[in-house]
């Protein structure tokens, strides 16, 4: 070999190291995203991903995080457990993924939160409600940028209490589907209503399989009973097919209903005047920027219906790019994607948001989300219908169990 050959193999060496070096700085961080992207809850995971990129966006075009670009990596569960563990597991060992943010259905958050446990990832879950997730089930790796069922069941028997009598809402009807979601919707709402009306008896209470879409028998044994309070957690799809066949049959003219997810805006966004509609029913407004006293909340709403080609911004989109962000300023305090300095930094930190401050609880990393509930009405300008004056308890931080309450439920297990 030439002697000089040899100094320009070794700069060359050198030349390629600091490439290396430099490709290693800007290994993109990765956030799998997990969620319903197809049948007929796709419109869930659709619109949280809406925020997701909006957010991913925003941060790459100004730099990325320490050098870093995000990448997401969606993955469809099918609201199936077994299938979400089987892409998660797929995403964390094959993708690398350093993050876990999405997750619809109860059952399939806990399971995914399982795993997540075991293999040390962060999860953060934006539409799945059980609050077992983050209360009997909860544990470091696990955080909820949304509401859970004590918040939203707090909401809507709240605004029910002071809407209506209490002998007007004292017999009971129930109508859950059976499974995680429907249950733990059931349990909650029975002992807060106990509370509001301590003179309620529960008439009946009906357990519809996941997959419904004939409720005619169901419909009929509520027309048939006693009640003249329906509570129900029915969402989506399964709403929408409820109220179809419910409206001419009489059901909203004999009980007072309330909803405690009726009021997605995934669902409620499609209907339009004419369109079968529960008007004067109770139900939640997860983030009903439409009335929010805050001009901040409308240009982030329409920042999210331009990036989605939408007529509605979701407020599971919002709890997306809130989410990024926190991430984003976690590792940037932190100086690396380092999980146990991200959980450590992320436990009781103030989130500032267009409703107000929220706080992730140290105790169980549940996101301290404020619930509006109210009448469904059609809202001016929009042209499909939520709640039009939304309002809050008066005690909002009752909304969630206490951290001494979530204790004790751990303690149980």
């Amino acid at each position: 070999m030439k002697k000089g050959a040899i100094p320009i193999i070794l700069s060359l060496i050198f030349i390629l190291g600091l490439m290396g070096t430099g490709w290693a700085e800007s290994k993109p961080i990765i956030i799998g995203n997990p969620n319903a992207f197809s049948g007929m809850m796709s419109m869930y995971g659709n619109g949280a991903a809406v925020g997701l990129e909006l957010a991913i966006e925003e941060i790459n075009a100004a730099g990325g995080i320490l050098g870093r670009p995000l990448k997401l990596i969606k993955r469809d569960t099918r609201l199936n457990p077994e299938v979400a563990v089987r892409e998660v597991k797929d995403l964390v060992l094959n993708e690398d993924a350093d993050f876990i943010i999405g997750i619809l259905s109860s059952g399939v958050g806990l399971a995914v939160s399982e795993y997540c446990k075991s293999a040390q990832k962060i999860l953060i879950i934006l539409e799945a409600r059980s609050t077992k997730i983050t209360e009997e089930k909860g544990h470091r790796y696990v955080f909820r940028f949304a509401s859970n069922f004590s918040s939203r069941d707090s909401a809507v028997l709240d605004a029910a209490a002071k809407l209506w009598p209490k002998d007007e809402t004292d017999k009971i009807c129930q109508l859950n589907l059976d499974y995680e979601q429907g249950k733990n919707a059931y349990q909650d709402t029975m002992k807060k209503w106990k509370k509001a009306n301590p003179g309620m008896e529960l008439v009946t209470a009906l357990w519809p399989p996941l997959g419904t879409s004939d409720w005619a028998p169901y419909i009929s044994k509520l027309m048939a009973s006693k009640g003249n309070f329906l509570i129900h957690a029915l969402y989506g799809g399964a709403w929408m097919a409820f109220v179809k066949q419910a409206l001419p049959m009489g059901l909203y003219q004999k009980f007072h209903v309330v909803g405690s997810c009726a009021g997605d805006l995934e669902t409620t966004h499609v209907l339009k005047k004419g369109s079968p509609v529960p008007t004067g029913m109770v139900t939640i407004a997860e983030w009903p920027y439409w009335a929010l006293d805050n001009p901040k909340a409308q240009e982030m709403a329409d920042k999210i219906m331009k990036k989605g080609k939408l007529n509605y911004a979701s407020p599971h989109a919002y709890g997306g790019y809130l989410a990024i962000y926190t991430l984003k300023e976690a590792i940037e305090k932190v100086g690396a994607v380092d999980t146990e300095k991200v959980i450590d930094y992320m436990e009781g930190k103030q989130i500032e948001s267009n409703m107000g401050p929220m706080t992730i609880r140290a105790c169980d990393h549940q996101v301290t989300w404020p619930v509006y509930a109210g009448e469904l009405e059609f809202i001016p300008g929009a042209g499909w219908p939520s709640v039009k004056d939304p309002s809050l308890p008066d005690n909002v931080g009752s909304m969630y169990n206490s951290c001494e309450e979530v204790a004790k439920l751990r303690q149980a297990q």
